[in-house]
């Protein structure tokens, strides 16, 4: 009988500090007999400290008191509902960190290029190369940013990211909450292809 050969992937992340969801999708690949999780593409992201009171005047500047004020409550709510999942005893784990260990990977650390919006990130011709040395046939996007650039194509198969909710009913965030709203009575998901239009893939 033929040996099947496993599709090679790799994750790229901001860290060995991934979240729950990433950290059981790279155990539950363990299992599979079609692909296995070879490598990780760390992104070196350094996060300059800055005058909060500075950061707040020049969103206020940009985005508008209203939006200032809907984003601080959005992150309060945010807060006391992650405080209270914790305590829920099947919902305990849901924003547990998994550590990875490097040893069990094949890692690389590259260094992002990030847009002055700090929304997109780009990969040097460097880091690109060394990517490709990494002979995967697809990478997963678990970090920050959205990807733009030969990074997209670095891979036979592309890079594939997970987006909440189903874009036939509704797009943008936050997770479950139009779902909730509309009282529709089940959400869905996206595994996407990425291309470099938003959304686009």
């Amino acid at each position: 009988m033929e040996k099947i050969v496993k599709k090679r992937v790799g994750i790229i992340v901001d860290s060995t500090s991934v979240s729950k969801q990433l950290g059981d999708l790279i155990s539950l690949s363990k299992q599979s007999d079609n692909y296995e999780i070879t490598s990780l593409v760390i992104n070196n992201i350094v996060r300059k400290r800055s005058n909060i009171a500075l950061q707040i005047s020049s969103y206020i500047r940009r985005r508008g008191i209203k939006k200032f004020l809907d984003n601080a409550f959005f992150r309060i709510v945010c807060k006391v509902e992650s405080t209270v999942v914790k305590r829920i005893s099947k919902l305990n784990k849901f924003f547990s960190i998994t550590q990875l260990n490097k040893k069990d990977f094949v890692t690389i650390v590259v260094k992002p290029l990030i847009s002055k919006s700090g929304l997109v990130y780009r990969y040097n011709k460097e880091d690109i190369k060394r990517i490709k040395e990494l002979d995967l046939d697809l990478l997963i996007r678990g970090g920050s940013g959205i990807l733009r650039g030969e990074i997209l194509d670095v891979c036979s198969n592309g890079v594939i990211s997970f987006h909440h909710a189903d874009n036939d009913i509704n797009r943008g965030g936050p997770p479950g909450f139009w779902e909730v709203y509309e009282k529709i009575p089940r959400t869905g998901f996206i595994i996407q292809r990425l291309k470099n239009e938003l959304d686009g893939g």
